[in-house]
């Protein structure tokens, strides 16, 4: 029987707005990303795009069908799988261990790797020693730049970039806290460990 109560959206949408979203994400029964408010889902990865299937609650519309029949003529692989909240892959890391390994092997040179803790402690080392590494000038300018927004930023500036915003230049690193993870967090953040440490063990030291 379809009911045809949006009153669910229409919460979700509202509460969005009120804590400065655009959209809401709709879990279904199981914890997982079923659609958006008033859209369906879509995640960018690698050479395509994966979506939620109706299985997991996604609506079977018009729009999502157009995008799943276009985007292989496009050269998009579209894959239809059940999309957590959790996910090792949205971390970026394993992408970034992909990209360090094909720079590796290609070139035959380690490509310089920066670790935040690092350029956080001693800016202007770090910076001197990554700009060493890729061969370019050093400026002072990396170190300090005017608060406000950048036309630059891209459409996630307002909800990310606040603090940037408010920025003139690199601050001191926070002082490191014992965190305990949920454990599908922390599941994820062990798979995570090795990967990090591959990178962490070429990072530029000033």
């Amino acid at each position: 029987m379809k009911s045809l109560n949006y009153l669910n959206s229409v919460l979700a949408k509202r509460e969005a707005r009120l804590r400065g979203a655009d959209e809401a994400l709709l879990l279904n029964q199981a914890g997982r990303v079923a659609e958006a408010a008033v859209a369906n889902v879509f995640a960018v990865r690698d050479d395509g795009i994966e979506t939620p299937p109706p299985t997991e609650g996604a609506l079977a519309g018009i729009t999502r069908a157009s995008l799943i029949e276009i985007a292989p003529r496009l050269g998009l692989a579209v894959r239809e799988r059940p999309l957590g909240r959790f996910d090792l892959l949205a971390t970026g890391l394993p992408q970034q261990v992909e990209i360090f390994e094909y720079v590796l092997r290609t070139t035959g040179r380690v490509p310089p790797v920066v670790d935040a803790a690092d350029l956080l402690a001693a800016p202007e080392a770090v910076l001197r020693a990554l700009c060493g590494a890729l061969g370019v000038p050093f400026s002072d300018r990396m170190l300090r730049w005017p608060p406000g927004p950048r036309s630059t930023d891209g459409i996630w500036a307002r909800h990310w970039y606040e603090r940037v915003e408010r920025s003139s230049g690199f601050e001191p690193p926070a002082t490191e806290e014992d965190v305990s993870l949920p454990d599908p967090l922390a599941a994820i953040e062990a798979r995570c460990r090795p990967l990090y440490a591959r990178l962490h063990s070429h990072r530029i030291t000033a």
